[in-house]
């Protein structure tokens, strides 16, 4: 029913329009393999997370909310991606902690206390403190950062911390029980490991640290690898969705729409790169720190691209049906009906002589006109002129079968079909071997097929 040369497709059609369409499509199409691929549904999906927070940042608001405690801020949540909690309200004098504040420390995973010069003299900084000493404590999830203070001023209350202690001691708005456990809070936050300024030669330096330290404790690479391969796993299930669109087109003899096939490969390039990086990064745990913030940036990339592929996956056209005009053979002059079969015949064995030949020339008509005998005489002729090394004639597809369509063709051409158990590949095959696709030890020359 159609003719294919390795560089040209020629197809002499006799049979019912639609049929036409329907054979041309679904027997000669070629098709990528990756876009007939389905892709595997996750098995698994990670669990929930345990803390609401990373880490919350207790702080004096008005001695560092501007300064080294956004910096902290801004480094743990846009460069290391770390969730971290940050009140940005003042409280006004006397103004008690909000519940919500408490809540938020009880949700955290760590607590990075920023010890100021003038951070005791804040109750309100004090009994975040005793509410994170409270709750973390005995878990070494507790951070100080030592902000030109002493350790020692800190554990024992001296200079500026005195004075704070003299202040809150003075206005006597405080019990004496609660004076008790801001001093033991301080003095047991002061015998945590943490970072002091004086150990460092600019901020940008101790920032740096702070980051790159927090990022660890927290597993940073952990969080982000699961979000990855859970992004991963849901661009899986919408690429299977689309590729069981794609197949259901395909075996209705449609075309798929050009933007639907670069999704598609684009979902399988980005699924391979990013399956390879979650890999590789398994055996990249012993790795030096100053390779961390690489890995990571390039683990966020991934995240980006994948997220966005899965948010395009809904398409409102996967293909499309071709029309007749691509088939068929027009001349320079409009179409007459034919004074006889010789005429009809030579016509069409001008157009198979030519450099330029059609792809596919369709012969239309009602039934009984001779159409079968005419593609008869067609191939005769061209058999005996020699202008095809391969002749195939498909007979009786009123009511068309499209694997025994696929058989005879195949059997013309001495191709075994019988490993390959789907239409698409068997379509596949015959496509390689009618547009040339040869071994080694077959005739390099283009052989040219009618069908």
């Amino acid at each position: 029913m159609s003719l294919l040369v390795s560089t040209t497709c020629i197809a002499l059609v006799i049979c019912s329009y639609y049929l036409c369409l329907f054979l041309v499509n679904c027997c000669l199409r070629i098709a990528s393999s990756s876009q007939r691929e389905s892709a595997s549904l996750p098995s698994t999906e990670p669990s929930a997370p345990q803390w609401m927070y990373d880490v919350f940042l207790s702080f004096r608001g008005e001695e560092t909310r501007k300064g080294i405690a956004f910096e902290i801020y801004d480094g743990l949540k846009n460069r290391g991606g770390i969730k971290t909690f940050m009140d940005d309200q003042e409280l006004q004098a006397g103004a008690p902690i909000s519940p919500s504040l408490l809540k938020a420390i009880e949700e955290s995973r760590f607590a990075i206390i920023v010890l100021s010069p003038n951070y005791a003299s804040s109750s309100w900084c004090l009994e975040e403190l005793t509410k994170i000493v409270d709750c973390m404590k005995d878990e070494n999830r507790i951070l100080p950062l030592f902000y030109h203070v002493k350790p020692s001023d800190v554990r024992h209350q001296k200079r500026s911390f005195e004075e704070a202690f003299t202040e809150h001691e003075k206005k006597s708005r405080h019990e004496i029980e609660k004076l008790k456990k801001w001093r033991d809070a301080l003095k047991t936050v002061s015998n945590f490991s943490g970072w002091d300024t004086q150990n460092f030669k600019t901020e940008r330096e101790l920032v740096g640290v702070i980051v790159e330290s927090v990022c660890n404790k927290v597993g940073r690479q952990i969080t982000e690898h699961l979000n990855l391969q859970t992004e991963v796993d849901k661009l899986s299930v919408g690429k299977a969705t689309v590729a069981e669109k794609v197949t259901a087109a395909y075996a209705k003899g449609e075309k798929i729409h050009a933007n639907v096939q670069d999704w598609l490969k684009k979902v399988e390039e980005i699924t391979k790169e990013a399956q390879e990086f979650l890999r590789d990064e398994i055996q990249a745990t012993e790795e030096p720190h100053d390779s961390m913030n690489h890995r990571s940036k390039k683990s966020l990339e991934l995240l980006q691209v994948v997220t966005q592929l899965h948010e395009t996956r809904e398409f409102s056209d996967i293909s499309y049906i071709i029309q007749a005009k691509d088939y068929c053979l027009e001349s320079g002059q409009d179409y007459q009906e034919f004074d006889s079969r010789a005429s009809t015949v030579e016509k069409i064995m001008d157009e198979l002589r030519s450099p330029n030949c059609a792809d596919i020339i369709l012969v239309h008509g009602i039934g009984g006109v001779g159409k079968t005998t005419l593609a008869e005489q067609v191939l005769r002729q061209a058999e005996k002129q020699k202008l095809f090394d391969d002749l195939v004639m498909v007979r009786d597809v009123k009511k068309p079968n499209l694997e025994a369509i696929q058989q005879v063709i195949a059997d013309k051409l001495g191709l075994s079909l019988s490993e390959i158990q789907t239409t698409a590949g068997r379509a596949d095959k015959i496509c390689d071997r009618i547009k040339g696709k040869k071994t080694s030890a077959e005739s390099k020359q283009d052989k040219k097929t009618l069908i």
